[in-house]
């Protein structure tokens, strides 16, 4: 989960991509990479943007069952994008990226383990 110097999250405008509308960046853990080396990965990959281990805090790992009943693993962390515009990022996946208020993203996103996600970083930052 990126931010910015105003705790504002870095989010994805999913319209016309896929469900759900608006959601984090990320993505899935390729076989032999750890969760820390997909965070880096899946950033360049989606922002052009390169970060470095020491760029990046974990936040914590929530699970999920889906209708499928398929179990869904998240490994969240965050990073500190306070001395960066949008300008710095080109963005290769969605319709879209926008720096967010928390409460604004609060309202967006529906799913439990999402309002989860935005919980611990609110906790991680005392918000």
């Amino acid at each position: 989960i990126p931010y910015n110097h105003n705790y504002e999250l870095l989010i994805q405008d999913r319209r016309g991509h896929k469900p759900p509308p608006w959601g984090f960046f990320g993505g899935g853990i390729e076989e032999g990479e750890s969760p820390l080396e997909a965070v880096i990965r899946e950033t360049e990959e989606e922002l052009t943007y390169s970060l470095t281990e020491k760029d990046i805090v974990f936040l914590d790992t929530f699970e999920r069952i889906t209708e499928k009943r398929n179990q869904i693993i998240s490994w969240v962390y965050t990073w500190d994008f306070r001395n960066q515009n949008l300008s710095d990022f080109t963005l290769c996946e969605g319709s879209g990226m926008e720096f967010m208020p928390l409460e604004k993203v609060y309202q967006l996103f529906k799913y439990a383990d999402n309002i989860a996600m935005l919980d611990a970083f609110k906790q991680k930052f005392h918000l």
